[in-house]
């Protein structure tokens, strides 16, 4: 079974052997991709897989530390026999992907199911509604500017089904996109109580926005919980250098299973969670305020998952088109 490689490096015009490539074991090992064509690509790496007649086309991008919107830099090419494509490597990118609408279509519902399809499709053909294209256009500056001034990365559109998670609950993610500064001022604003005595904790932190945007206001500490490895990566380099890190603590896990801390409390949260997770972290934070009775206000901007926090015992206390606010009851 031939195997061809190339290195699209800018610059480079290398290529490599299949001897050299397979020896190359800081890049790929054994397990993932069919035996016989070469190992599988490990966790610096991002594989991107497409099926186009005899050929098998394996697109990489290395991860980054500092920016998880890497351009194409290689490019390795297998070839297949035309008549039996292996199953297992369409299942690397299209897999998740299935999973995740079916999740999707088993809590929403088909109409809902119906025009979340149509939407994307629409927008991934550049044919989405005047609203959908001045939403995209007003995001992509406000991130642009955010990062611009803050010397950081925290903007874009991240897919969960082209990152690493930690736990059982990937399917129930959504993709993350950061808070709008806006937004998250007038959710803050809605909060009446000392903040200097409580711990900020964002849940679904992603690349660390919320957290740079909650520093600005006297809270205790700042929490992130993020369940892919790539944005916590990203997180912890824009954390990097500043002179009040030791404010900010970073958790890689799954914010289903954190255990909160027995401080006085502000948890944030940004539409990150299909509504299991939402539940099971609704029932934790209140199962620590039962042990520990103590002031907790949840900030939860673009609430598609409230009733979870009505269902566990929390009492809503505000709510407009943009957050919804719940205390314990």
């Amino acid at each position: 079974m031939p195997v061809s490689t190339s290195d699209h490096s800018p610059g480079s015009s290398r290529s490599r052997s299949c001897a050299e490539r397979t020896t190359a074991t800081d890049v790929v090992k054994a397990g993932t991709v069919p035996a016989g064509v070469i190992g599988s690509l490990n966790n610096s790496i991002t594989p991107l897989v497409t099926i186009a007649s005899s050929r098998c086309e394996i697109y990489v991008k290395p991860a980054c530390s500092k920016r998880l919107n890497c351009t194409l830099l290689e490019e390795y090419v297998f070839d297949v026999e035309p008549k039996r494509p292996d199953i297992r490597m369409i299942n690397i990118r299209i897999g998740p992907r299935l999973a995740r609408a079916w999740r999707v279509l088993r809590t929403s519902g088909a109409r809902n199911f119906t025009i979340r399809v149509a939407n994307k499709v629409r927008l991934m053909l550049g044919a989405g509604s005047a609203g959908q294209r001045a939403y995209a256009a007003r995001k992509a500056a406000i991130d642009a500017e955010f990062d611009r001034k803050s010397g950081v990365d925290t903007g874009g559109v991240q897919h969960l089904y082209d990152l690493t998670v930690v736990g059982g609950n990937a399917g129930h993610g959504t993709s993350h996109i950061a808070s709008d500064p806006g937004e998250f001022a007038t959710a803050l604003a809605m909060l009446d109580r000392d903040l200097s005595v409580a711990t900020f904790v964002d849940l679904g932190s992603g690349k660390g926005r919320a957290l740079l945007m909650a520093a600005a206001y006297p809270f205790r500490r700042l929490i992130g919980v993020e369940f892919t490895a790539e944005m916590h990566a990203v997180a912890t380099a824009n954390l990097a250098g500043r002179p009040d890190r030791d404010r900010f603590e970073l958790v890689h896990g799954d914010a289903a299973a954190y255990e909160f801390p027995d401080t006085p409390l502000v948890l944030f949260l940004f539409n990150p969670f299909d509504a299991p997770v939402v539940a099971a972290v609704a029932e934790r934070a209140l199962a620590s305020w039962r042990r520990n009775p103590r002031p907790i206000t949840v900030l939860y901007v673009n609430p598609l998952q409230a009733d979870a926090w009505l269902a566990a015992g929390w009492r809503e206390c505000a709510r407009d088109g943009t957050y919804a606010m719940f205390e314990p009851a």
